[in-house]
């Protein structure tokens, strides 16, 4: 316990911004990739953001990152501190779009999609652009299941 409390650990509460539902993709294999997609696609870093699964976080270690990025499909601006989607036709020659646009027939299928809520490239639930811009984490929830949660870390 004498460990715990030193000043080499750091407590959960002091990294989140707070424990709401975070980010849901609706297709995390496409948007929770590894190094080596985002090296192959050469997507822009702007849109990319280290994620740790809650498979990653185990009582009384360290977190083993396993070297999993989100793909943010969205612009923010520091001024208004809002996010905007990201504008596919006038900015087809973007690798992120590039690597959507190939991924158009999966994402297309996702019921944010169908219900008319998202456009086709959207996250279905986007967490707010502080969480991720900020020195803040949040938690995330990959779905309802709380077996799938993750913490969300900016980078």
């Amino acid at each position: 316990m004498k460990k715990l409390k030193s000043s080499n650990s750091i407590k959960l509460e002091d990294l989140i911004k707070s424990n709401r539902q975070g980010v849901v993709t609706a297709a995390n294999d496409v948007f929770i990739v590894g190094e080596d997609k985002i090296k192959e696609f050469q997507i822009e870093p702007e849109f990319i953001y280290k994620i740790v699964k809650g498979e990653e976080i185990r009582r009384w270690r360290k977190i083993s990152w396993d070297d999993n990025y989100l793909i943010y499909p969205y612009k923010y601006d520091p001024e208004s501190k809002t996010r905007n989607k990201i504008r596919i036709n006038e900015n087809a020659d973007m690798n992120i779009v590039k690597y959507l646009e190939r991924n158009r027939k999966k994402l297309i299928k996702r019921y944010c999609v169908k219900s008319g809520n998202k456009d086709w490239f959207e996250l279905h639930d986007p967490v707010s652009p502080e969480y991720l811009l900020g020195n803040e984490a949040s938690i995330k929830f990959s779905g309802a299941s709380p077996l799938k949660s993750s913490i969300l870390i900016s980078l």
